[in-house]
């Protein structure tokens, strides 16, 4: 079984959320944006996205110290910030004992976080994943390297492989094109490193896949600010779909039009289309309809925007009803 359970989907900054105290109806989940994406069979588990308040939540249905992955979609502290607990909580409380954990991230991501992620060397280097664009290294890399540019890469990405839920392996390049996964284990194609003690740093970027146990995640770059990616993840004949941040100059269908559920911003309704470069509910409803996504969940509502308005809104656009992101709701794939 494939499960999703939101741990935060405010928009932009979290809102107040539960708790004492007055509390408008409808003003945010109290937690940016942050999903837990687990295949049981094998138990793989993914952190997608860490923004304020995900990490707390993430203790509630886990041990992060079994996280099979990070994925990082961009560099927005409301999609990124809490990855800095999770250092911490590894370097200072649990006594990391571990092989590290790697993060799949877009690119600026890790200048973002770079106070956090290399403080006392809490990672050792960086790769480029795939041919879609360089890297360079950063402070405290001895010889970061990027793989897939002169390697394959080409207009599909790069593929790579992981091992399963706590032992991740080698990095691998697929082969020619990019067409598959890369093979796990020291010594293939790229080879593996040790990056440091908590976090193995990847770049990802469109069209880049990797195969995280037997997840295969694939990169479709979005219609953002900064490099964006929306996520696809497969395995075991379900298919997840999530938008990350996007204008509505990216079609969601990017991502395929099979998607069992599809998780899509909808950040606020119809009146402030044009305003940033995000999706309104009608956008968002329009996307998972065009890419004939059998199911619907909105969520990255600002706080300041009336919750039953995007739900009503994305659900006429859509065809059928959609479902709003709500801190603790799971579904099942």
């Amino acid at each position: 079984m494939l499960t999703l359970t939101v741990l935060g989907c405010d928009g932009s900054h979290a809102g107040p959320g539960g708790g004492p105290g007055p509390r408008p109806p409808g003003v945010g989940s109290g937690a940016g944006s942050g999903y837990l994406v687990r295949w049981w069979p094998t138990a793989t588990s993914l952190w997608v996205d860490a923004g304020p308040g995900t990490f707390a939540a993430l203790q509630r249905y886990c041990d992060p110290r079994n996280l099979s992955a990070v994925v990082l979609t961009h560099r927005h502290l409301d999609h990124c910030s809490d990855l800095a607990g999770f250092v911490t909580a590894a370097r200072w409380i649990w006594g990391w004992d571990r092989p590290p954990v790697p993060v799949f991230a877009a690119s600026g991501v890790r200048e973002a976080l770079a106070a956090v992620v290399d403080e006392g060397k809490a990672t050792g280097g960086h790769r480029r994943i795939g041919g879609g664009g360089a890297s360079g290294g950063y402070a405290g890399d001895a010889s970061p390297s990027r793989v897939g540019a002169d390697q394959s890469g080409g207009a599909g990405g790069a593929g790579v492989g992981v091992g399963g839920a706590g032992q991740p392996g080698g990095v691998g390049v697929g082969g020619a094109g990019g067409a598959g996964p890369g093979q796990a284990g020291a010594g293939g194609a790229g080879g593996r490193r040790a990056l440091g003690p908590v976090l193995t740093w990847h770049e990802v970027g469109d069209g880049d896949t990797v195969a995280i146990g037997p997840v295969e995640v694939r990169f479709s770059r979005t219609d953002h600010g900064p490099p964006t990616v929306a996520v696809r993840l497969d395995v075991g004949g379900r298919a997840l779909g999530y938008s990350a941040d996007t204008g509505p100059g990216w079609p969601l269908a990017a991502l395929g039009r099979d998607l069992d559920l599809a998780v899509c911003e909808a950040t606020y309704t119809v009146e402030h289309e044009g305003t940033a470069s995000h999706m309104s509910a009608r956008q968002a409803g329009a996307a998972a309809r065009a890419a004939r996504a059998r199911r619907l969940v909105v969520t990255h509502r600002w706080p300041s925007v009336d919750p039953a308005a995007v739900l009503a809104e994305a659900t006429e656009a859509f065809g059928a009803p959609a479902v709003a992101a709500s801190p603790g709701r799971g579904f099942s794939l």
